[in-house]
């Protein structure tokens, strides 16, 4: 129980971080998420396309802090809901979770933003 509490926890601090960056008070560039979001593109130009395979997408998170803040947001709910839920089996459910939240939105992203 106190893992999940302590999983908890962690997703409002992550919650918190992303605000924060949102709001540009981490620090500029990287920590920034109004300035941040380009370092994903080849000399920080959508028009570019994207600065390394997958910077769009799954290696997101290593692009600026903003996405960072959000993978560990998401992932210690995912771990939350499977620990949980599925306790015998939490790594798999907590993997089939992240893979099928993951791929339902780039799909419903990429649907919704045209």
């Amino acid at each position: 129980m106190s893992v999940i509490i302590f999983l908890i926890l962690l997703s409002a601090l992550f919650n918190a971080l992303m605000d924060l960056s949102s709001e540009g008070r981490l620090g500029p560039g990287w920590w920034d998420k109004n300035q941040g979001w380009r370092y994903k593109y080849k000399d920080n130009d959508p028009d570019k396309g994207p600065k390394f395979p997958g910077a769009t997408t799954f290696f997101v998170l290593f692009t600026d802090g903003w996405h960072l803040f959000q993978f560990l947001f998401h992932t210690s709910w995912q771990l939350t809901i499977a620990i949980a839920a599925f306790p015998n089996n939490w790594f798999w459910m907590f993997l089939c979770i992240k893979i099928s939240f993951s791929i339902f939105f780039e799909y419903c992203y990429k649907i919704l933003k045209n």
